[in-house]
């Protein structure tokens, strides 16, 4: 339950592109990991802390459609862009804290998302 509900706060931080709401969702430890798959002008290694953890998250998130849908079993964020999805966010909560999170922009690994859309008509 706790999931779902930052994933929702994480989501309307992220559409507003405010950087202050996104800081008060992490924990000062906060890190970001981001598979680019190669894309250029996204960061290639782990960040950590509040500011680089927010840059880094609204640099791929900021003024996106998001949605907040079941990934690996748990909430999580998933970005389209023109009917296909162009990210996929994850996350690690304690206390009420986002501790970690791992965004996927890598096409290969989103392939599946796409495919499936492609199939069924819909999510």
């Amino acid at each position: 339950m706790i999931g779902r509900l930052v994933a929702d706060r994480l989501r309307l931080a992220c559409e507003s592109g405010s950087a202050e709401r996104l800081a008060t969702l992490l924990a000062p430890d906060v890190t970001a990991a981001v598979d680019s798959g190669g894309k250029p002008g996204f960061v290639t290694r782990p960040v950590h802390g509040v500011a680089e953890t927010t840059r880094a998250v609204l640099d791929v998130l900021a003024g996106s459609a998001i949605s907040v849908q079941s990934v690996n079993g748990q909430a999580g964020l998933v970005v389209r862009c023109v009917d296909r999805v162009s990210a996929v966010a994850t996350f690690s909560v304690d206390g009420g804290r986002v501790t970690a999170i791992w965004l996927v922009l890598n096409p290969d690994k989103l392939r599946h998302w796409n495919d499936y859309a492609g199939r069924h008509g819909t999510w």
